[in-house]
């Protein structure tokens, strides 16, 4: 009896640390090259300021980004068109977190930030960003109706290296045949997943200005060796058509495909034979000429969600990357097309969706969709154009451009049907924000996700205690 009480006393203890780390607001200045930095890892959300700012340089109307591990900010200009966007560039800044593991918990330092000098990226309009294997793809498309036509270009970018004064952080770049609106996505240690443009848009025929979205990809080494095509157009398994929207989850990817095609494309990789294979998941027979243009997931989440809309009727979808069927259990329905919609960062068992009256709903997906709350966050709104939704760790901002406001909103009660709002007015106009400083695996520790994507460092925790138990055992024993 003993024995029993003092293990499960030492397992619950663990349990009960459930406090989140809401790092730091970072918020792009319209006029300006400026990042605003907001503290809101002690989770005040009223009367927001800036603590620091940073001039990452560049142009005006830069779009920001997070990267997985929490410790940068990718900042994007995403070029001039009548320049054929060659003004682009790409910067990463150092946001100052640091983490140490303790054994049953994590201590967040941070310091000021700075800009990455080993990991600027030049090229034509890039747009499409992702997350994965420790590594981060950057799609450039560049521009068609530039003449010459400018070619797409990618570059992988190693996080692990950001900040070394030997090696660039960038282990990977080519330049594509053609212009196209694509994406690309770093595979294990040394492998790309990255859309084609069609013959068309390659040789500038009539029909390629209307066919900037791709419907072949392949996957090739960092030596620039094909290792599998995924271009044959007769089968729904081995291509893509209209793509626009992925996912990135373990090793297997999302791609979201047109009407036409009728489905998510789902490509698996296999690290030990380094195979790749691919197969369609169609969307729901009862939703014609519908199909998802974008696609969300969660390194914690069990679903990938995805907007799913035609006919004037608008939609959200979840599904697994094990999913062979797609139900209506699966689709919910909206009352219109959304504004945004997003995991909350921390947890990712809340889905934010913020409607065109300014009315923010959080829902929760496992087979059915089940709303848990709703707040008015933005009063008399109008448009979706006014506003950004950006999540963050049990945390949710509204940045409304037209009168420089900041909504904060508290989720700390969220699962007992309550979010609070705080109200800041900004000195500048807001053009782009995005929640980091924080790792996602450690924003909210002690948390039981009852999922398997499990990261090292909470095997580490899982691993120590089990060793504390066992220690336990041997001295009640003797």
């Amino acid at each position: 009896m003993k024995l029993v009480f003092a293990a499960s006393f030492l397992l619950s203890a663990v349990v009960a640390e459930d406090t989140c780390t809401h790092g730091k607001l970072f918020v792009t200045d319209m006029e300006t090259t400026n990042i605003h930095v907001f503290d809101v890892s002690k989770g005040n959300l009223d009367s927001l300021s800036p603590e620091t700012t940073i001039d990452v340089g560049g142009k005006p109307g830069i779009n920001l980004q997070y990267t997985a591990s929490g410790k940068e900010v990718a900042a994007i200009f995403r070029g001039t068109e009548n320049l054929g966007y060659v003004d682009a560039l790409v910067n990463f800044v150092d946001t100052g977190v640091s983490t140490e593991f303790h054994g049953d918990h994590y201590d967040i330092e941070y310091s000021a930030p700075t800009l990455v000098q080993n990991a600027r990226i030049d090229c034509a309009r890039p747009i499409h960003f992702v997350r994965h294997d420790d590594k981060i793809a950057v799609f450039c498309d560049g521009s068609y109706t530039f003449s010459p036509q400018i070619n797409s270009t990618i570059w992988v970018v190693e996080e692990g290296k950001f900040g070394s004064t030997t090696e660039s952080a960038i282990v990977y770049n080519d330049t594509l045949q053609g212009s196209h609106h694509g994406v690309a996505i770093p595979v294990d240690d040394n492998h790309v997943l990255y859309s084609l443009a069609s013959a068309d848009r390659i040789n500038r025929t009539a029909a390629g200005e209307d066919d900037a979205l791709p419907d072949t990809f392949q996957v090739v080494d960092y030596q620039g060796t094909v290792l599998h095509s995924i271009a044959d157009e007769s089968d729904p398994n081995t291509h893509c058509s209209g793509f626009h929207g992925s996912s990135a989850v373990d090793d297997t990817f999302a791609l979201a495909c047109d009407i036409e095609h009728g489905g998510i494309l789902i490509v698996e990789y296999e690290a030990p034979g380094m195979t790749y294979t691919s197969r369609a998941l169609s969307y729901p027979d009862s939703f014609p000429e519908h199909r998802s243009t974008t696609l969300e997931d969660h390194p914690m989440a069990k679903y990938i969600v995805g907007n799913f809309f035609g006919q004037d009727q608008y939609h959200l979808m979840a599904f697994t990357d094990t999913d062979t069927t797609m139900t209506t259990d699966q689709i919910l329905t909206l009352d219109s097309s959304q504004c945004a919609y997003a995991y909350e960062r921390g947890q990712a068992e809340v889905i934010l969706v913020l409607m065109p009256n300014g009315m923010l709903h959080a829902f929760e997906f496992d087979g059915t969709w089940e709303e848990i709350a709703k707040l008015q966050v933005v009063p008399d709104m109008q448009e979706c154009s006014e506003v950004q939704l950006v999540p963050g760790v049990m945390q949710a901002f509204v940045l409304h451009k037209g009168t420089n406001t900041l909504y904060a909103v508290d989720m700390d009660h969220v699962h007992d049907g309550e979010m609070e709002v705080s109200t800041s007015q900004l000195t500048f106009t807001p053009f782009d924000a995005v929640v980091s400083g924080v790792p996602l695996n450690v924003a909210c520790q002690g948390h039981d996700h009852g999922h398997q994507h499990t990261s090292a460092a909470a095997a580490h925790q899982a691993s120590f205690f089990l060793i504390k138990v066992m220690i336990l055992i041997v001295a009640v024993f003797k």
